[in-house]
């Protein structure tokens, strides 16, 4: 008996040892990725559990102190098993895009991202627009002196990244805009938002001062003022603007991509719903809310992510006519033999106007609906409508 608790005790220690102890040999979680104004090259990084006080009484540093890459800007932490909340803090040195001089965040004042994490690899850009999402997640958490929670930080996120058409804030990595720009069409509107930002002061000294004033003209709900706005976009043109030398970036005002001058704008986003059996194609006419509008590509067609159909399948055309200052038609077809399932089966995004609340789905009203069948017969009993999900 004793020879078998001797084998049972030694058994369990070591499947102790190999499960690490209570969580010491979990899959550990890296946060990394680019610390951009301009680009923060040498700059200092930190990253912290969520914490209240502005002083620091209650942080606790998760990982060591790491330095961004001196060419790229890159950092990479290990701050081991943990997951969830965090709050990336940088400071350095970066070229500011505007003017060409050396500019400094300083220790004392460190651009912000927040993130959930998971393990393994969580890519976390430190950026401007990041710092302006930090500060909405502590306004939606209750303002300052209150730790910000998971579902805030991923709204103020998806907040920021709406007015600034940006896909992804936190999960795009900004570019060095001090050569051309290499790199996806979502990295070079965000590097080219920076840009903007640093343009709207005009000088190296003035990131803070832009960024307090743009923070406060964005409410809880994610709408941004209409003066706010117009500062970012002329400061854009402006940058763009063939005569100014100091952009590097290889892009000019003919090649400005279309959807940055949205900046502002808030999306709407309904989802067109299909009840009935039968049904090969629809065209229905959605008129807009005052102050609402779809974004278009140079041709005037709905531009690439206006329509999203959700039905799947190579045999489905989703496409946009005929549209004018107050509505929209939206026209989609299946052309292989399998009918469109009842539910949800296209989205729609809308732009709202800076200034202007999002408006209720109710606000939006369809007219002239055909729904119909593979001869082209008008389905009885078929119905669409648009909800937000």
């Amino acid at each position: 008996m004793k020879i078998w608790k001797g084998l049972f005790v030694a058994a369990l220690l070591m499947l102790t040892a190999a499960c690490g102890g209570g969580g010491g040999g979990s899959k550990s979680t890296t946060v990394t990725g680019v610390a951009a104004a301009g680009v923060i090259k040498g700059g200092t990084v930190k990253v912290f559990a969520p914490y209240s006080s502005a002083t620091g009484a209650d942080k606790k540093q998760l990982g060591a102190t790491a330095t961004t890459d001196a060419n790229t800007g890159v950092y990479s932490v290990n701050i081991g098993s943990y997951t969830g909340p965090v709050i990336v803090e940088v400071f350095g040195n970066y070229t500011d895009e505007a003017t060409n001089q050396t500019a400094t965040i300083p220790s004392t004042a460190p651009l912000r991202a927040m993130a959930v994490t998971t393990a393994g690899k969580v890519d976390v850009a430190v950026t401007p627009l990041t710092e302006l999402a930090a500060r909405q997640a502590i306004t939606l958490s209750g303002g300052a002196g209150k730790k910000v929670t998971a579902a805030n930080i991923d709204t103020a996120n998806a907040q920021i990244s709406d007015l600034f058409k940006v896909n992804d804030i936190i999960a795009t990595q900004p570019l060095d805009a001090s050569a051309p720009l290499s790199g996806s069409a979502d990295q070079k509107n965000y590097t080219l938002v920076l840009a903007a930002l640093s343009q709207v002061g005009n000088d190296p000294t003035k990131l803070a001062t832009t960024l307090d004033t743009v923070a406060a003209g964005i409410n809880s709900a994610g709408v941004m003022t209409d003066p706010v706005a117009t500062s970012i976009t002329d400061a854009l043109d402006a940058f763009v603007a063939p005569t100014n030398t100091n952009n590097k970036t290889g892009i000019t005002t003919a090649t400005l991509p279309g959807e940055l001058a949205d900046i502002g704008a808030t999306t709407v986003t309904l989802t067109m719903v299909l009840t009935g059996t039968g049904v090969k194609s629809v065209q229905t006419d959605i008129t807009l809310p005052a102050n609402v509008s779809v974004e278009t590509d140079n041709t005037g067609a709905f531009a690439a992510g206006v329509l999203t159909n959700l039905i799947g399948g190579t045999n489905v055309s989703l496409v946009g006519s005929e549209l004018t200052a107050s509505s929209v038609r939206v026209i989609f077809n299946r052309a292989d033999a399998t009918p469109m399932p009842a539910g949800d089966i296209a989205t729609v995004k809308f732009l709202v106007a800076p200034g202007v609340a999002a408006p209720a789905a109710t606000a939006f009203t369809t007219a002239n609906t055909m729904l119909k069948d593979a001869n082209g017969v008008v389905v009885t009993g078929a119905n669409l409508a648009l909800v937000k999900r």
